[in-house]
This record gives C-alpha cells, structure tokens and sequence, in this order.
C-alpha cells in the first residue's frame, strides 16, 4: 500500500500565515487544493503566489488537476 505524498505551501506576511495550498502526489499525477487565503489579504496577490509556487512544484506531472470545495458559515 503506498501512501500519497503531499506537500504543503504557504505565504507569510510577519508572523501571520495569510494564504496556503496543497499538491498532492498520487503516481503520475498530482491534486492541487484545497487553497485558502486569509480575508484581509484577498486581492493583494496572495493566491496567486500560492499557486505560482504549486504549478511549479507540479509541472513534472503529466496530469495535474484542481480540487475544489466550499465552505461557507452563517447559512444556518
């Protein structure tokens, strides 16, 4: 049984962590998601550094793929 290997990238501003994503490995391809980017920091490049880095660290997989899911509060 061979595990998935993932790798986590984040963006730091100071000591905060504001932005973060994951690429997940399984054989020859990969799963990039989920991303997140803090609030305050939407629209300040955060996200798109985040998946700068993952495309990256990805391009070596023939099949490279987006995950997605939502979350949401206050929809009670």
């Amino acid at each position: 049984c061979a595990l998935d290997k993932t790798e986590c990238f984040v963006t730091e501003c100071g000591d905060q962590i504001v932005g973060s994503g994951f690429l997940h490995h399984t054989g020859m391809s990969a799963g990039i998601g989920p991303i997140s980017v803090a609030p305050g920091m939407q629209g300040a490049g955060v996200g798109t550094s985040v998946m700068e880095s993952i495309l990256r660290a990805g391009s070596q997989y023939p099949s490279l793929r987006l995950t997605q899911d939502a979350f949401q509060r206050g929809l009670e």
